[in-house]
């Protein structure tokens, strides 16, 4: 899944000219793992993911 964004992202958008690429996230493993493949990732935590589900 992180190659498949990776290579969209590189497709579409002139790389050479991104500061920075935010990523949404809820904290999970496999999504900040994203930056071994997507440089210039910062992770945003997602507010949604904080609010307990009863």
């Amino acid at each position: 899944m992180r190659e498949e964004v990776w290579r969209y992202l590189d497709r579409h958008d002139d790389l050479d000219y991104v500061r920075v690429i935010f990523v949404t996230v809820g904290g999970a493993f496999w999504i900040r793992q994203a930056r071994e493949v997507i440089p210039k990732t910062v992770f945003v935590l997602d507010p949604t993911a904080c609010i307990s589900r009863r």
